[in-house]
């Protein structure tokens, strides 16, 4: 037996141990199409560490909050305790009383049908600030009920870029009330599009992408993911550059790993498809600075791409990401004594950056050697 296919062989068992299962707790907490949901029985639920982080403060009957905080030239997500609002959360068995909440809501919700409608004469953009900071400080129960009766389908791109906005100036706001907007308003509009985002929209989501990276992510990037994944389908152009330019010019490193985890997870033994094949070599390649590839994180990419070679040796993007792996990654697979893996990957290929690829292999052989 050669040792190109003794090595094939090692990976096709790799394979079979690999689980690649969605995330349940993301799954739940943000079904396609849906407002998120959240499990009640912490410990019944198998969660990844990622997820019960997010989870945890709010079974526990806490609330976790955004908080503006400058860090370096990003902001961050910091989650608090918001004792104000702990009444819609503390109890399992608690069903909100939606005709008290709606009646409660009433002047609101007419205000947004007022000010969101397209008319000749449109409100100003400072008018409709004020009445989106009011929609975005309320409860999750009075969120959710909002939404619902909110008609989103109706609001243009420059209705949304305000909405954007508003996130800016909220002092505090609470995590699961920041997704369920996301999702309930921006989420369906960018799924329908068939052209390019405007500039005025699309600055506005890299600028909350900044601010609120997990926000974005959780409401609106992987929830496109997941119902394209559902449909068989893959996103189209306008969702694919929208993806691509918050991880290169918006979405800080902590996030960016989460989306890359999240990708990886995400392939339930399948090969990839070419747009999730793009977004991991986008992450990969993504400065300010380098995602901290970890030995898993590395073997997951290189099984992604033997998945896409195997079917289709003329394959580009995976070369693409093998390339990326060998040029901006040489010391992860250093670490995790995998060039030995990639390297049995590119040869199955016949795509001309093979050549490069194995040509970045021997570059890093040389250095470790003489580094050793």
């Amino acid at each position: 037996m050669s040792v190109k296919t003794q090595r094939l062989d090692r990976l096709r068992a790799k394979l079979k141990e690999q689980d690649h299962g969605f995330s349940l707790g993301l799954k739940q907490a943000f079904a396609a199409g849906n407002s998120p949901t959240y499990p009640t029985d912490l410990d019944s639920t198998k969660l990844d560490p990622l997820t019960r982080s997010h989870l945890e403060p709010i079974i526990n009957n806490t609330r976790p909050s955004l908080r503006h905080r400058p860090l370096r030239s990003q902001r961050h997500v910091q989650q608090t305790v918001d004792t104000d609002s702990q009444k819609s959360l503390t109890a399992q068995d608690h069903e909100p009383d939606i005709t008290a909440i709606l009646e409660k809501l009433d002047p609101l919700l007419s205000r947004i049908q007022q000010q969101t409608v397209v008319r000749d004469s449109q409100p100003s953009s400072q008018g409709r600030t004020a009445t989106f900071q009011e929609l975005l400080g309320l409860s999750i129960d009075e969120i959710k009920v909002a939404c619902d009766h909110i008609d989103f389908d109706t609001w243009s791109e420059n209705v949304l870029a305000d909405l954007c906005h508003a996130y800016d100036s909220m002092e505090n706001l609470a995590y699961p009330v920041a997704c369920t907007v996301v999702q309930s308003s921006l989420y369906p509009y960018i799924l329908k599009l068939n052209i390019s985002t405007s500039r005025l929209l699309m600055n506005n989501i890299l600028q909350l992408g900044k601010s609120y990276g997990n926000v974005i992510l959780n409401g609106l990037i992987l929830p496109l993911l997941g119902t394209h994944r559902s449909d068989h389908t893959q996103i189209g152009r306008p969702q694919l550059e929208l993806a691509s330019k918050l991880i290169t010019s918006s979405l800080n490193v902590s996030s960016r790993t989460t989306f890359l985890r999240s990708l990886l997870s995400g392939n339930e033994g399948a090969a990839p498809s070419d747009t999730v094949l793009q977004l991991m070599n986008t992450l990969a390649s993504s400065t300010n600075p380098f995602i901290p590839l970890d030995g898993a994180m590395t073997r997951q990419l290189i099984q992604a791409c033997y998945q896409v070679v195997q079917g289709n040796p003329k394959d580009k993007t995976s070369m693409q990401l093998l390339l990326t792996l060998t040029s901006k990654h040489a010391q992860a697979l250093v670490d995790a004594n995998l060039l030995d893996d990639l390297e049995a990957v590119a040869s199955q290929s016949n795509m001309f950056l093979k050549r490069s690829v194995l040509g970045q292999l021997v570059t890093i052989r040389k250095k470790t050697a003489q580094g050793n």
